[in-house]
């Protein structure tokens, strides 16, 4: 699993092995998973692979993380290890970029929402004004339908 997370650091950023692998102890540490560092990938549940991933990413110091619908392949468990990650990120500073339907977790952690549907924007603003006054009836549906 380190050599996973330093390829990148090696490679294509041309650092040293001992600083990459530094990198890596410490972004691994950050996803709570540098009790699997010999771990291959076939070896991790979904969340673990999940978590990985975003330290991969970390690895590299970004700016910003965008992250796909991260949790849509995993159950419930899973989903909240890297949901659990991703808000430690966000208390820590990280500034990401997310598509998901954990309204919850949208609400609970992101500054600015952007509620899309069909594929077009249709309401836009902070999670504390949109969750209270939701302006469409589809934004309505979507936060009534995780309560």
């Amino acid at each position: 699993m380190q050599r996973n997370v330093t390829l990148a650091l090696t490679s294509i950023k041309k650092m040293r092995a001992k600083d990459a692998c530094d990198i890596a102890m410490r972004v691994l540490d950050q996803v709570e998973m540098v009790h699997k560092l010999a771990a291959y990938p076939e070896q991790l549940s979904g969340g673990q692979q999940q978590r990985v991933a975003i330290a991969r990413s970390l690895a590299m110091m970004p700016e910003l993380i965008l992250f796909d619908e991260v949790t849509s392949a995993l159950d419930p468990e899973l989903t909240g290890e890297v949901l659990r990650t991703m808000e430690n990120l966000a208390r820590d500073g990280m500034t990401m970029a997310l598509v998901t339907h954990e309204m919850s977790f949208a609400k609970k952690v992101a500054d600015v929402l952007v509620f899309m549907h069909a594929g077009k924007v249709w309401e836009m603003g902070t999670p504390a004004v949109l969750f209270a006054n939701p302006k469409t009836e589809e934004l309505n549906r979507s936060i009534n339908s995780e309560l």
